[in-house]
């Protein structure tokens, strides 16, 4: 900044300021360079004006760009970066990752008799256990409706994947009360595995989706590995 001053009397960019509070904020701030005859000089004026606002905005923008406005858990999107970034990782630490679809079971007949209000407050209930359930390096995901997907990294074999989701299944299971209403949540789990499963996030997800349908087939409440 002071470099370019001197050479061209005049500055400009994002800079943070501190208030008389002590708070600190964001601005955009311009300088220019006053000299007197002898090009000496003699003062600097800046004007600035207070970001705060256009920084929340945009910050407001790229959360819901990147995360699901009910249940502020990561979108298709985000996971979608998240599984490629994973899948990378795997292969140079030679682990699996899976990827989970869990879906509620009779999630319609609960809106159709009690309204999407209810629905939508036991999707956020759903959604803050099963954060509960996973590691911070993995990844809770809503799809959208009452299908939400779990991507868990760091998977050394497969078999360690079944506990885990045991444990999200009986966790959801809890009784819980919504707007008055005591209910339980069951679900049914489709199990797709990385590189075995599918080495593109589509595909997986694509074969997890058909593992979930084969546990509704089997009676609900249950879970399946994705299988040729």
């Amino acid at each position: 900044m002071l470099n370019e001053l001197a050479h061209t009397d005049h500055w400009n960019g994002e800079a943070w300021n501190r208030r008389r509070n002590g708070a600190i904020f964001p601005q955009w701030l311009s300088i220019s360079t006053v000299r007197d005859d002898d090009q000496r000089i003699l003062h600097y004026v800046a004007m600035l004006s207070d970001l705060t606002d256009r920084k929340a905005a945009e910050e407001r923008a790229e959360f819901l760009a990147r995360h699901d406005l009910l249940t502020r858990l990561p979108n298709r999107f985000l996971l979608r970066d998240r599984a490629e970034q994973a899948f990378a990782h795997a292969v140079r630490a030679e682990t699996r990752v899976a990827l989970l679809l869990l879906d509620l079971d009779h999630f319609k007949h609960i809106n159709d008799s009690l309204g999407h209000p209810v629905g939508d407050t036991l999707l956020q209930t759903v959604a803050d256990r099963l954060r509960l359930t996973t590691r911070d390096t993995d990844t809770v995901s809503r799809q959208g409706g009452d299908e939400f997907l779990v991507l868990l990294t760091d998977i050394h074999d497969s078999d360690d994947i079944a506990p885990i989701v045991e444990k999200m299944m009986r966790i959801l299971g809890q009784p819980c009360s919504v707007a008055g209403q005591d209910m339980t949540i069951s679900c049914s789990v489709g199990i797709a595995v990385y590189p075995e499963d599918g080495i593109d996030f589509d595909i997986l997800a694509k074969n997890a989706d058909a593992a979930m349908y084969h546990a509704k087939e089997s009676g609900r409440n249950t879970f399946r590995y994705h299988s040729q």
